[in-house]
């Protein structure tokens, strides 16, 4: 199937909520806030107009992918690294190729833009086919209680995260968003591109268990 992939645009922000809403609709753990974290990131310092970009087919937008600025915080330095999630493709057009090749380009264009790391949350058998490892292998921790083979990295360039050490901080309305809501539930989703639409992870947050996978994460099947 021929698909286009471009840069997103003022004039298609209500197509793109509308395409992360379908493609979350229908998963059993959603709450449904997938869209409006689209609509809140782009309010942030760390959004990056180049970095949302969008999959159409005729001009009519299908997919959605979004790459925003996050810091690795250490002792003695912090360094910019970026942030995917989420990655969304309308139901009738998801394990088509096109969640994948949002990702590759996500990169491409990232690398081009002088970024030299990705971080994420997702599935251990989907990512790595991409370059992703286990984040803990670069010395670098998410703020949540994950175990690790859930929470990754990848160079863009060569040896980009030597050296790089700390834990992730991310934009600061998201930050307070969390905290305002301790206690109640708060999730993040990632969906797997196209290959794996009913597979959306969630993270569930409460005062008694912060961050929890559910067990329908942990439940599946090893990818080929």
């Amino acid at each position: 199937m021929d698909f286009n992939i471009r840069q997103e645009q003022i004039k298609d922000y209500e197509a793109v909520h509308k395409v992360v809403e379908l493609a979350f609709r229908d998963m059993e753990d959603s709450d449904h806030s997938e869209p409006f974290l689209v609509d809140q990131l782009r309010q942030t310092d760390a959004f990056i107009p180049e970095l949302s970009l969008v999959a159409e087919v005729d001009e009519e937008i299908i997919g959605h992918i979004l790459m925003t600025k996050v810091k690795i915080i250490s002792e003695n330095k912090s360094v910019t690294s970026l942030g995917l999630a989420p990655v969304s493709v309308l139901p009738e057009y998801q394990n088509r190729g096109i969640g994948s090749a949002l990702i590759r380009e996500a990169h491409k264009r990232a690398t081009e833009l002088g970024y030299g790391s990705v971080v994420l949350l997702g599935h251990k058998d989907y990512y790595p086919r991409f370059g992703y490892k286990q984040a803990i292998d670069f010395g670098i921790e998410f703020p949540f209680d994950v175990p690790h083979e859930y929470c990754m990295a990848i160079e863009l360039r060569p040896e980009s995260l030597k050296d790089v050490q700390g834990m992730i901080q991310y934009a600061k309305p998201l930050r307070n968003n969390r905290e305002q809501k301790a206690g109640k539930n708060l999730s993040v989703f990632i969906l797997h591109g196209d290959q794996y639409p009913e597979r959306t992870q969630k993270i569930n947050m409460n005062s008694q268990k912060p961050f929890l996978l559910y067990k329908r994460l942990l439940k599946f099947p090893t990818v080929s």
